[in-house]
């Protein structure tokens, strides 16, 4: 079972920036699904070396996302970028060699030739700011509703009838469902939340 992932927001990372104007962002290839654990590791040998005042933060971008998960609505923390971890740091020889010692840890994504990895750029630190989530910001729908999919709709006039997916709109959370209604099939427009998979 994969450790769960810390909600950490947009303004969070501002705060961290501001907090520590002269270090800068670096990207670290992990294991897959090991993000947390590579981050935990790093932490550790930080500390072990004494060097933890000089990182800022170790973000795993995510955003809060809802997922239907045997009918049930259920939230949780989705990565952004699989398989990497974010740095800010004053990255120098010891922070450097302290975080290649740390378990599930792959490599700095700008190292080369054993030089000190460079930061990433402005731009990219603004894109990954941008894909995080607002402190107050809403979980926004994940399903993986396909055509043809068989849903029975849990609530509003048409509750209990079973309908077939013609169209998925992920912008407004609504599916179209093709109704059997007094031997008519007719096109019903329903929220995600007004759907379930089981079937009865």
């Amino acid at each position: 079972m994969s450790a769960k992932i810390e909600r950490i927001t947009r303004n969070d990372v501002q705060e961290a920036i501001n907090d520590n104007p002269e270090m800068k962002w670096h990207v670290i290839q992990v294991a897959a699904n090991s993000e947390v654990a590579a981050k935990r590791n790093i932490n550790t040998q930080l500390e072990v070396a004494s060097v933890e005042n000089k990182v800022g933060m170790i973000l795993v971008p995510a955003n809060q996302v809802i997922e239907m998960k045997s009918g049930q609505k259920k939230v949780s923390n989705k990565k952004l970028y699989p398989g990497y971890i974010y740095m800010l740091a004053d990255l120098d020889e010891h922070v450097w060699r302290a975080v290649k010692a740390a378990g599930k840890v792959s490599r700095f994504v700008s190292e080369r030739d054993g030089k000190l990895p460079v930061p990433i750029t402005s731009r990219d630190v603004i894109g990954v700011l941008n894909s995080l989530d607002e402190d107050n910001q809403e979980p926004t729908q994940r399903v993986a509703f396909k055509p043809d999919q068989v849903l029975r709709v849990t609530t509003g006039p048409f509750m209990d009838f079973n309908g077939v997916v013609e169209k998925v709109d992920y912008n407004k959370n609504k599916v179209m469902l093709k109704l059997t209604i007094f031997g008519r099939e007719t096109p019903v427009e329903v929220g995600f939340d007004d759907v379930s998979t089981e079937i009865d």
